[in-house]
């Protein structure tokens, strides 16, 4: 395997939702993650629009924003290994908030199809990546605002059995 492949390879295995997928799962999304390059103010994209990629910040720091009724709310400010643009990919909803530069970036990105194609190949990974995504909750998030998301995208989480 060549040199590129085996860095990604590594930096995927870094990264908490693939950290538990098999060599060879992680091997050919390796293969299939794109890299990207961002300036500091550059959008990766807007609330509202459709979701169609997984983003992993390899380098930089990432903000994610979220407007209501004209009000701007920061949600997070995301650094490497950590991830963003799972929940639109999940509920083909569109995006919940917009992703925004600060200094220079650098991402891995996938398409929703091409994540969806190869995890299904392997089924207890997919189950795996589906339920770390479930469970994140991203450092800097003000609770109530991720709740409101979350609620809106997973449904509401019990946390006793209801007698």
């Amino acid at each position: 395997m060549s040199q590129a492949p085996r860095s990604k390879r590594d930096f995927l295995r870094s990264v908490e939702l693939f950290e538990r997928l098999p060599h060879s799962a992680l091997d050919r999304l390796a293969l299939a993650f794109e890299q990207q390059t961002f300036e500091d103010g550059d959008i990766i994209f807007r609330q509202g629009e459709s979701g169609d990629r997984l983003y992993l910040v390899e380098s930089g720091t990432v903000e994610l924003v979220r407007t209501d009724s004209g009000r701007v709310h920061t949600l997070a400010r995301l650094g490497s290994g950590e991830y963003f643009g799972e929940l639109a990919l999940l509920s083909d909803s569109p995006r919940a908030a917009t992703a925004i530069c600060v200094g220079e970036v650098e991402l891995l990105s996938i398409s929703g199809r091409e994540l969806k194609r190869l995890l299904a190949e392997s089924a207890p990974a997919l189950r795996s990546i589906i339920g770390s995504i479930k469970e994140y909750r991203p450092p800097e998030r003000p609770p109530s605002l991720w709740d409101k998301l979350r609620h809106r995208v997973v449904g509401p989480r019990r946390t006793s059995p209801r007698v």
